[in-house]
């Protein structure tokens, strides 16, 4: 089941109790699991954490250095790196980070050097048009025409 939260995850606990209540009714089926996820447990409906609901709640925690440097190396595996790259550094300066931050932080590099690298080639065929005299029309890094 997916639902859309309204802001504060009424709909979602809504829907999910609904399910939740049809589903004792009836002899609970072995292969059906439910599971569900919160950034913010505290604001669940206390029913849905009563005993009996669950079987089971999980509470992952932040990762520490080590976990956040063996998530970095899952993230960077098909990546083409420097080798200046310090898988560990960058996890000992990312504290408080968790896996989706970690995975942002990796498309955002990977974007920047794509960014990086292009630039480097418009401006070097820049260079080259102008050195063979057809740069009266090149255009410079922001995509605009220069006389």
């Amino acid at each position: 089941m997916e639902t859309e939260t309204d802001g504060d995850g009424t709909k979602a606990e809504s829907s999910l109790a609904t399910s939740r209540t049809g589903t004792s009714k009836t002899r609970p089926h072995p292969a059906v699991v439910v599971l569900g996820a919160t950034s913010k447990p505290e604001n669940l409906d206390p029913g849905l954490r009563r005993s009996g609901r669950f079987d089971r709640e999980v509470c992952l925690g932040i990762p520490d250095e080590g976990a956040r440097a063996h998530i970095l190396r899952r993230l960077m595996k098909g990546m083409r790196l420097s080798e200046e790259i310090n898988v560990e550094d960058i996890a000992r300066r990312s504290p408080g980070y968790v896996g989706a931050d970690l995975t942002a932080l990796t498309k955002e590099a990977a974007v920047c050097s794509v960014h990086r690298v292009f630039g480097s080639v418009v401006a070097l065929a820049d260079v080259k048009a102008a050195a063979s005299g057809a740069g009266s029309m090149a255009t410079n890094h922001q995509g605009t025409f220069a006389a």
